[in-house]
């Protein structure tokens, strides 16, 4: 089965009689149809899921790839438990996924103690800046973080749009 967004195709096959369905990523729509092997660059969630949880996979899946499709520059985008699970993730890079989801998870964390530290209310997002680029967290529900990679310079508002639609999005689903 295919599902298609604005600018990405999600692929998953679903087998009734396990009960189980195979998420099988992201990759770029276009004229090609998708095959079994993506690029690095494009990421991928892969694995045995169980019925239930394969439209939350693929709403995710949708939801970075929106994301990544609204603001091509972004060098990456991801969601993960706030447990530091990582459910879904687009890199233009080899960037480690699972490190990642651990930080931004952590990064949560730690954000939503300082808040609650200095009684500023529920943690929404958070950034961290370096001199070739920026982290931006998001907190999508009680249950998911939303991280983005955006280059140096980046339409800060843009990204805030997009990312909130994003991790809003994810948050109905988890």
């Amino acid at each position: 089965m295919f599902v298609s967004n604005r600018s990405m195709i999600c692929f998953f096959s679903f087998d009734e009689t396990l009960g189980t369905g195979t998420a099988g990523g992201v990759m770029p729509a276009g004229p090609t149809p998708p095959t079994a092997s993506l690029a690095p660059a494009v990421g991928v969630v892969s694995g045995v899921v169980p019925a239930g949880v394969v439209g939350v996979v693929v709403a995710v899946i949708v939801a970075v790839a929106d994301l990544r499709g609204a603001i091509p520059e972004l060098r990456g985008a991801m969601i993960a438990t706030v447990d530091g699970l990582p459910i879904a993730q687009l890199f233009t890079d080899n960037t480690d996924g699972n490190r990642v989801a651990a930080m931004a998870a952590t990064a949560l964390g730690l954000g939503k103690r300082i808040n609650d530290t200095l009684g500023t209310g529920d943690l929404s997002e958070m950034s961290v800046a370096g001199l070739d680029g920026q982290v931006y967290i998001y907190a999508a529900g009680r249950k998911g973080v939303l991280a983005v990679v955006a280059p140096s310079g980046m339409n800060v508002g843009l990204l805030n749009m997009e990312a909130r639609d994003a991790a809003s999005r994810v948050t109905q689903v988890l």
